[in-house]
C-alpha cells in the first residue's frame, strides 16, 4: 500500500483550492454600448457606483459616498487587451464592475455615509491652522482620502515609493494589528485569546469607520485568519498559515484571485514573511523589509503601472517613520487647540515632497507577452530559493529580474512623432504595438482624428493598442512646446528628426 505524505497532500489541497477559485472567477457580462441612466444610485469608496438593480461601476470623478438621485451616462471600458499595458477593463472587470460611469446632474438624497466620529474628526482638523495641503495629507494618512492631496504632493510620494502610506490597506491595518499585538505582550497568557478577538473587533471597527474600502477589508480578513490560526498555545507562522488564510479567502470570494490589489498584498506579505525568516539581525531585517515587499510585488506593479522608484529603500527605512510621526503630533495638535496652544505644521516637508524630481522614477517600461512570464518566473525563483535557503537560485532570480526591468525601459521607444491641431498638441510613441498618446486633453478627445484620420498611419506601424495620457500644457515635453510655438503652418504632425514635414494622410 502506498503511503502518500501529509504534507503533500495539505499542499495538493491547497492546489485544488486556487485552481478552483481560478476557474469560478464570475465573468461579468461587460457593457458594450453607451447606456444613459437616471434615478437613485450609491457610491460607494468614493469610486464605485451601484444603481438601482445592484449593479456596480467604476466611477470616472471621485465623488462622496452617499446616496444620490440624478443622470449617468455608462461608458464600455476601453477595449485594451494587451496584458502589459494598464487595462480598465481588466482591472475593474475583475471587480464585478460593468463599465465606467460618468455623472451629470446630481443630488444628494442623504447625507454621506459617515459615522458622526467621523464627521467630528473632520470637523477637528479643519479647524487646525494649517494649509489645505497639510490638512489633506492628514486625511490621507488617517482616512486614506489621497484623492484630497494635490497632484503634486501625490507625485512627490509616488516618485519615492512612499504611495501606500496615503492608501488604507495592509499597511494602515498592519499598523494598528502591530500595535495591539504589541500591548498584548504584557497580558498574561490565559487573558491573550480573549484580548486577540477584542483587538480583532477594534480592528474591523476601524474599517466600519473609514466606510468599509475593498483593501482595507482584504487586509483586515487576512489578519482576521492570520490571528485566529494563533490563537491556540502552540503558534503557527510562517508560509503555511499564508497558504490557507489565502486559501480561505478565495472561498469567501473567488474573484480577488484576478484582483490586481489582491495580488499586491499576498505578494508584499510573502516577500516579509520570507524575508523575516532569513537568518540575520534584527537591524538587518528591519532595514531590507521594504526593499523584500518591493521585490515580491515586481511582477505586478511594473506590468500594470510602468513605474519603479529608485529611492524606495532609503525613503521607506528613512521618511516613514518620520511621517507616522504625524499621528501622534495630529492629536497633540487637537488636544493643544482647545487649550488655545498652536502647533505649526512643517510646511517645508510639504515643499520638499513637491519638489521630489520626476527623474527619480522609472517610467515607460513595458513588457511582452514572453516578458511579463519570465519575470513572474523570475520573482517567484527569487522567492522560492530564499524560502527554501537556495541562495544560488535566489540570486539568480533578483538579477534575471533586474535585466527584464532594465530592457523594458522607456528608452526602447521605437519611433516618436509629434502631433498639432488647433492650439491641441500631442506626442504619439510606438512601444511594440502600442501607441502612448500623451497631449493635452481636448485634443485627445477628437477620437476621430486618432481613429479615422491617423488610421492608415497605425496600422502601417502595427499598432493595435492606445494608451492615451491627458497632460496640462505647462507638463508636455518642452521640446514638443517649442516646436508647437515656433510653427505656424496647418502641418497635422511632423516627424521630429525630419526637416520636411508630412502630411498626416501620406
Amino acid at each position: 500500500m502506498i503511503r502518500v505524505h501529509p504534507i503533500f497532500l495539505r499542499d495538493l489541497m491547497l492546489l485544488i483550492v486556487f485552481g478552483v477559485a481560478w476557474f469560478s472567477v464570475p465573468k461579468a457580462k461587460l457593457l458594450d454600448r453607451q447606456v444613459h441612466y437616471q434615478g437613485q444610485f450609491r457610491i460607494l469608496d468614493g469610486r464605485t457606483l451601484v444603481d438601482s438593480l445592484g449593479q456596480r461601476w467604476h466611477l470616472s470623478k471621485p465623488l462622496s459616498s452617499g446616496a444620490y438621485r440624478g443622470n449617468v451616462t455608462f461608458y464600455p471600458f476601453e477595449d485594451l487587451e494587451l496584458p502589459f499595458v494598464f487595462s480598465s477593463k481588466m482591472v475593474y472587470g475583475a471587480k464585478d464592475m460593468l463599465g465606467e460611469a460618468r455623472l451629470g446632474e446630481v443630488q444628494c438624497s442623504s447625507e454621506a455615509e459617515q459615522s458622526k466620529l467621523v464627521l467630528a474628526w473632520n470637523l477637528k482638523v479643519d479647524s487646525l491652522p494649517w494649509s489645505s495641503s497639510a490638512k489633506a495629507l492628514v486625511q490621507a494618512l488617517v482616512l486614506g482620502k489621497a484623492r484630497d492631496l494635490p497632484p503634486e504632493i501625490r507625485g512627490g510620494l509616488q516618485r519615492l515609493g512612499l504611495a501606500h502610506l496615503t492608501a488604507v490597506s495592509g499597511f494602515h491595518l498592519g499598523l494598528l494589528w502591530g500595535l495591539i499585538a504589541g500591548s498584548m505582550r504584557i497580558l498574561p497568557w490565559p487573558w491573550r485569546p480573549r484580548a486577540r478577538i477584542m483587538g480583532l473587533a477594534l480592528l474591523w471597527g476601524y474599517v466600519a469607520l473609514i466606510g468599509y474600502p475593498l483593501s482595507a477589508v482584504r487586509a483586515a480578513v487576512m489578519i482576521s485568519f492570520l490571528a485566529v490560526l494563533n490563537l491556540g498555545e502552540r503558534r503557527k507562522t510562517g508560509m503555511r498559515t499564508l497558504d490557507w488564510t489565502v486559501a480561505g479567502m478565495l472561498l469567501y470570494q473567488p474573484a480577488w484571485l484576478k484582483d490586481v490589489g489582491f495580488q499586491l498584498s499576498v505578494s508584499a506579505v510573502a516577500g516579509i514573511i520570507l524575508w523575516m525568516g532569513l537568518p540575520m539581525s534584527p537591524w538587518q531585517k528591519t532595514s531590507g523589509l521594504s526593499a523584500a515587499a518591493q521585490f515580491s510585488t515586481l511582477w505586478v506593479a511594473w506590468p500594470t503601472f510602468h513605474q519603479w522608484p529608485w529611492f524606495f529603500w532609503p525613503a521607506n527605512l528613512f521618511l516613514t517613520p518620520v511621517i507616522l510621526m504625524l499621528y501622534p503630533y495630529t492629536a497633540m495638535a487637537i488636544v493643544g487647540q482647545a487649550f488655545g496652544w498652536f502647533l505649526p505644521f512643517p510646511e517645508w516637508a510639504l515643499n520638499a515632497l513637491a519638489a521630489v524630481p520626476e527623474d527619480w522614477v522609472l517610467t515607460g517600461g513595458y513588457l511582452s507577452d514572453s516578458g511579463r512570464w519570465a519575470l513572474r518566473l523570475s520573482v517567484l525563483g527569487g522567492l522560492y530559493g530564499a524560502y527554501k535557503k537556495w541562495w544560488v537560485l535566489s540570486f539568480m532570480g533578483i538579477l534575471a529580474a533586474g535585466m527584464l526591468l532594465a530592457e523594458s525601459g522607456p528608452w526602447k521607444t521605437q519611433e516618436r512623432t509629434w502631433h498639432q491641431q488647433g492650439r491641441g498638441l500631442a506626442q504619439v510613441e510606438i512601444r511594440v504595438d502600442t501607441a502612448l498618446i500623451q497631449g493635452t486633453k481636448g485634443f485627445l478627445a477628437q477620437s476621430y482624428y486618432w481613429e479615422r484620420r491617423l488610421e492608415g498611419y497605425f496600422q502601417s506601424r502595427g499598432v493595435k493598442y492606445y494608451q492615451y495620457v491627458p497632460l496640462a500644457y505647462p507638463a508636455l515635453p518642452e521640446d514638443l512646446r517649442q516646436w508647437g510655438d515656433s510653427t505656424q503652418s496647418k502641418v497635422l504632425w511632423r516627424l521630429p528628426r525630419r526637416k520636411k514635414r508630412t502630411s498626416a494622410t501620406d
